[in-house]
């Protein structure tokens, strides 16, 4: 217990040394993280938006020409089984047109003379649930049309949730790219401080080795000042991170209107938070055993 409270006190004697050296090595630790964070931040945002677009989203399943009542009831109850889908409704030739009309406009009277027979017999089929439950339901439904007897096409918006799912994918991906470069710099802009340090007490280690110290008792308090600084840069980032995460969310409405909307943003969940706080500690704790390793013989 006494050994830990000296390595301990060591340590943060160490952080208080060189105290631009730190500020600038803190500093550069906490902005690497929130460019990793900034971008974790936006996939994640981006894929609760579009869960959240793509609740809701309409699928058209157009009926061939005089189905039977009894394959129209069938192709109802399978789509009503289909995970993902909240709502079917039956749409008639007549409904149909009459959607037409009101969408059209002043433009309606250019076919108010089509014969409503013209327009098939639908079910308009109302999904809800996160992306991979739509894209499964859209899959699915697409996979009727022309099998399914009675089933003449099927209409969906499944190219458009394919686009956003790459996008999310491609941001991650980045992200994890971005994450691994950070990893290295963090460590190194730590390494080079815990090695300054190390170097600047060169006399003093030379005379504890001479007095019986061994390597690890030498070393243990760089581990824990490299440690700390990777923590400290880490709860750094994330503080400055939500602070834009706040000042920028306040700005979406303003920005984006109705189709965003802002109750559904949100920060880290307190598992990546914790996850980012380690991985700060780990890459200072990895920076500053390669310092003193290299540096073993100071």
């Amino acid at each position: 217990m006494f050994t830990f409270g000296y390595h301990v006190k060591r340590a943060l004697v160490g952080v208080r040394s060189r105290p631009w050296a730190q500020v600038l090595t803190l500093g550069s630790v906490a902005l690497a993280m929130v460019l990793v964070g900034s971008v974790l931040l936006i996939a994640q945002n981006l894929s609760r938006l579009t869960d959240d677009w793509g609740s809701g989203a309409t699928v058209a399943v157009d009926l061939a020409e005089a189905v039977p009542p009894a394959d129209v009831a069938r192709i109802r109850q399978a789509l009503k089984e289909t995970p993902g889908v909240r709502r079917v409704t039956w749409v008639s030739p007549a409904q149909a047109k009459s959607r037409l009309l009101r969408g059209l406009g002043p433009d309606a009277r250019l076919v108010a003379e089509v014969d409503e027979s013209f327009l098939p017999a639908s079910f308009e089929v109302v999904l809800g649930g996160d992306r991979s439950t739509v894209l499964a339901a859209q899959r699915r439904m697409t996979r009727m049309a022309k099998v399914v007897p009675g089933v003449e096409s099927v209409r969906t918006v499944e190219t458009w949730f394919h686009r956003l799912g790459r996008l999310v994918t491609g941001i991650r991906m980045a992200g994890l790219g971005l994450g691994l470069l950070v990893l290295f710099a963090c460590g190194y802009i730590i390494m080079s401080t815990v090695r300054l340090r190390f170097v600047d007490r060169r006399q003093e280690l030379q005379i504890m080795r001479l007095m019986g110290a061994t390597e690890r008792f030498i070393r243990t308090p760089f581990l824990m000042e490299g440690a700390l600084l990777g923590l400290v840069g880490a709860a750094l980032a994330t503080g400055m991170l939500y602070g834009l995460f706040l000042l920028l969310g306040s700005r979406i409405h303003s920005l984006f209107g109705t189709s965003v909307s802002v109750s559904k943003l949100g920060f880290l969940p307190l598992s990546q938070v914790a996850y980012g706080l380690g991985v700060g500690a780990l890459c200072g704790l990895l920076g500053s055993w390669f310092a003193t390793r290299s540096g073993a013989d100071a």
